[in-house]
């Protein structure tokens, strides 16, 4: 084989070489131990991935407060984080909201944040008094989510309803109270707009819905889920941006051994 056809050789082996893009992916764990006065929130964090998550830190809101565990760490692929809270009770009764964000950057410091909600249970947990599903939204820029909500009960509930959202999205939607009568259901749309989302990911969002009745206070966690579409403008996969290149650089290599 002389030089110009080793090289072209090389050249479409490196073009033939798969790309694999690197990714981080947080797979989380909530749990809650209920005591007369105080509640242990502890949580857990297993990054899914194959590349190290930086700077990872976290902060629950529960009950309008706001608990920050801010020690940052890196977090490499298979290890698991862990952070516990302790929260006082003052005499409350029903399902409440968790709402976790754990926030890190990825090897190039870009940051993003991973949402868990779940409902702390104080005493007996009161029956559901409302059913909810929030459709699939897809846009680039701005856009909007639908949620579909239903009152279960024979009462008519207000409804305190919030958007609990990545940093990554922006929405204009302020907690507001709805009223629903007995078995009534109603549609809301709700206006998001793209922050700091990468083209071509998923985001995961909740819709939370709190109502006081008959049975306590109660808690439905919706969940929901939004993907960043690429655009109308021409995207190239950075994968096939290195592919490219690889197969440039080795087509100049060709070239001068064809010289030669």
């Amino acid at each position: 084989m002389n030089r110009r056809s080793a090289a072209l050789l090389l050249g479409l082996i490196v073009l033939s070489l798969p790309a694999s893009a690197r990714f981080i992916s947080l797979q989380t764990t909530i749990t809650a131990s209920v005591g007369a006065k105080t509640a242990a929130i502890n949580f857990s964090a297993v990054n899914k991935g194959d590349e190290p998550a930086h700077n990872v830190w976290s902060e629950l809101v529960v009950f309008g407060r706001t608990y920050s565990n801010n020690n940052r760490t890196v977090l490499p692929p298979s290890e698991k984080y862990l952070a516990r809270y302790t929260i006082p009770l003052a005499g409350q009764k029903g399902s409440y909201p968790l709402l976790l964000t754990i926030h890190y950057t990825d090897g190039n410091q870009y940051p993003f944040s991973a949402l868990t909600a779940a409902p702390l249970i104080i005493g007996r947990e009161p029956p559901a008094a409302l059913w909810g599903v929030v459709k699939p939204a897809a846009f680039t820029k701005d856009g909007e989510i639908e949620v579909a909500l239903k009152n279960m009960t024979r009462q008519t509930q207000t409804i305190g309803l919030a958007l609990f959202l990545p940093q990554e999205l922006n929405t204009d939607l302020k907690p507001a109270n709805i009223d629903l009568s007995p078995g009534s259901n109603r549609t809301i749309k709700i206006k998001l707009s793209n922050f700091s989302a990468l083209p071509g990911s998923s985001y995961q969002l909740f819709i939370i819905a709190q109502t006081d009745g008959e049975s306590g206070h109660t808690t439905a966690i919706i969940p929901g889920n939004v993907k960043i579409e690429k655009g109308s403008m021409l995207w190239i996969n950075p994968a096939w941006l290195i592919g490219l290149l690889a197969g440039l650089g080795a087509v100049f290599i060709a070239a001068q051994f064809y010289k030669k």
